[in-house]
């Protein structure tokens, strides 16, 4: 009976591993001289954006990145993203607003509903 030989991982060189890098491979020790290259997933496309920022509001950014153990690029991301779904959110009760008033038939809800849409729109 014969058994099925598995081949041996290929042998990367340092210039095709340097290649790997550059392609965002993941390199994945499997031995003392070894390696096996693979594909990591990326999820989405990053753009490399330049922001300037007020020197308190860097200093607040630094320290909750500190705090939170994350890079500061991360802590703006996250910032960025809340701020855009809290601007959506606010966007979505501003029309389901304005669609309340539309369908109101009594002058009290009128004036409820109105007073609601300029403190969003003008603040309280």
């Amino acid at each position: 009976m014969t058994q099925a030989v598995k081949s041996p991982a290929p042998v990367l060189c340092l210039p095709q591993l340097a290649a790997a890098r550059r392609l965002r491979l993941d390199v994945v020790q499997s031995g003392a001289h070894r390696c096996r290259v693979k594909l990591m997933a990326s999820s989405k496309a990053v753009t490399r954006q330049s922001v300037s920022l007020p020197a308190a509001l860097a200093r607040r950014v630094r320290a909750a990145a500190k705090a939170r153990r994350l890079s500061q690029s991360r802590i703006i991301v996250e910032l960025v993203e809340l701020g855009l779904e809290s601007q959506e959110r606010e966007r979505a009760r501003y029309h389901e607003l304005l669609d309340q008033l539309r369908s109101a038939t009594s002058p009290a809800e009128q004036d409820r509903i109105t007073s609601e849409l300029s403190r969003l729109t003008f603040g309280s």
